[in-house]
């Protein structure tokens, strides 16, 4: 009786591997590549946070394509908050107007790891922390940044 009842688990389990989802996926296809669908200029407000205080300033953030169709350049300027930074990142779809970016390096031009997204409604932000040493003492700032399409 127990062997019966292993063999009927397992057909069954069998049985389960075979069926499958339905054939209606539908492909998505993209109007344009990655790369050139998040270039632009966006201009809005830069936070930066360390130890509890808040500084905001006007700035920018834009995109360039360099190569490729999932490479864009990344500039972020804000002169009050002394961001002029430039590095390669790597960008994807999210879906078929969404834009996700990314550069985990450290040694980068912001010489952080840092990560963001370009929305459809020609929004923009960008997120990333970095930590200044200066002697034996070291203090991490927090940059973020949001704003619209030019």
């Amino acid at each position: 009786m127990k062997k019966l009842r292993y063999i009927l688990i397992a057909a069954i389990a069998f049985g389960g591997l075979l069926t499958s989802c339905s054939g209606d996926d539908q492909e998505v296809i993209f109007d344009q590549t990655a790369a050139d669908g998040i270039v632009g200029e966006y201009s809005g407000e830069w936070m930066r946070v360390s130890e509890g205080d808040t500084t905001l300033g006007e700035g920018t953030l834009s995109f360039t394509k360099i190569e490729g169709d999932y490479l864009t350049q990344v500039t972020a300027v804000c002169s009050s908050l002394d961001i002029n930074m430039t590095s390669p990142a790597n960008v994807s779809h999210t879906n078929i107007d969404n834009y996700a970016f990314v550069n985990n390096k450290l040694e980068n031009g912001f010489e952080a790891a840092f990560f963001g997204r370009v929305t459809s409604e020609k929004t923009s932000d960008i997120q990333y922390s970095k930590t200044v040493k200066s002697g034996r003492l070291s203090k991490t700032y927090s940059f973020s940044f949001t704003g619209t399409k030019n």
